[in-house]
């Protein structure tokens, strides 16, 4: 059989895909760049001299302190003025300061025995002779004692023993005060009789002493204030 060749299928065209329009682009807006780190500068190191001894500077003559730098320039106007000195005994006197002179003697066992000679109680055959404590009673009390002018002194005692009991503020001699340094020295040597009944004993201690001192000196304050209000009314009574 003859084969016919078939006619070719009319073209039918696609109808055309959708076209696709490009999406303008965004304009590039450039970010603000961040602020411009400016590098510090770097400090110079400088080395630290050795450590060595610390290096003294003695106070000014006018005893002024040291002043820092910096507070002397914010007190620049102002003039350091140091204390006035404390006052001397001289200026107690002269100022009108009662001075009344007490005495108290150290009877402790470490003095040594007074009947041995080089101890400092030894008592020879006493007459003119002084041991070392008669000695300083009268190089110190007779230049202290011309500045009371009553001339009574109390004289106690400490570190003595009385019937097995040890004192450490005790009276020396019969009166509670004595007339003079010659009767500071007369009491002093009746202390070492048998009929004081005093031994020399331990331990050495002045504190009760130093309390009865301070008691004495209240009592004679207000003795004195009380005869100086009677000496100033006195004025206008009479």
């Amino acid at each position: 059989a003859y084969y016919a060749p078939q006619p070719p299928a009319p073209h039918s065209p696609q109808p055309p895909t959708a076209y696709y329009a490009p999406q303008p682009t965004a304009a590039y807006s450039p970010q603000p760049t961040a602020a411009y780190y400016a590098p510090q500068p770097t400090t110079t190191y400088s080395p630290q001299p050795p450590a060595g001894p610390p290096s003294y500077t003695p106070p000014p003559s006018d005893g002024a302190p040291f002043v820092p730098p910096g507070v002397a320039a914010a007190n620049a106007h102002q003039h350091y003025t140091p204390p006035p000195p404390p006052p001397t005994f001289e200026a107690y006197i002269e100022g009108g300061c009662l001075f009344n002179l007490a005495v108290a003697i150290d009877f402790s066992a470490s003095n040594g025995d007074p009947r041995q000679m080089g101890n400092l109680h030894y008592a020879s055959s006493w007459g003119d002779d002084k041991n070392e404590y008669e000695r300083a009673l009268h190089d110190v009390g007779s230049v202290l004692a011309k500045h009371d002018t009553e001339q009574r002194h109390p004289f106690w005692g400490f570190s003595g023993k009385f019937q097995g009991q040890i004192r450490q503020s005790f009276q020396c001699g019969p009166n509670a005060e004595v007339q003079g340094i010659d009767g500071i020295q007369s009491a002093y040597r009746s202390m070492f009789t048998s009929r004081s009944g005093m031994s020399m004993s331990e331990p050495t201690t002045i504190t009760d002493v130093i309390k009865t001192a301070a008691h004495y000196a209240k009592k004679k304050s207000v003795s004195s204030c009380i005869d100086g209000c009677i000496q100033f009314l006195s004025q206008f009574l009479h």
